[in-house]
């Protein structure tokens, strides 16, 4: 299912959690071992879904090359 970044369409692709970049958030509250987990990938986001709960993040590299593609359209 297309969704929208900014102003360009991003589709969720199946991808394997040893593609999944290191997750720089430090937080309680989010998951330990979600690295781990990684099934998906939807745009600059690495992500799992658990029930029903989609936990997603993003690498400080992929957040920034994302955002210079969005200012070069």
């Amino acid at each position: 299912m297309p969704s929208s970044i900014g102003m360009k369409q991003a589709r969720c692709t199946p991808a394997p959690a040893s593609g999944a970049k290191e997750i720089q958030l430090r937080a309680d509250w989010f998951p330990k071992g979600a690295r781990g987990k990684a099934a998906l990938r939807w745009a600059t986001y690495f992500g799992y879904a658990e029930g029903e709960t989609l936990y997603a993040w993003q690498h400080q590299e992929d957040l920034v090359a994302g955002e210079r593609v969005n200012r070069e359209s």
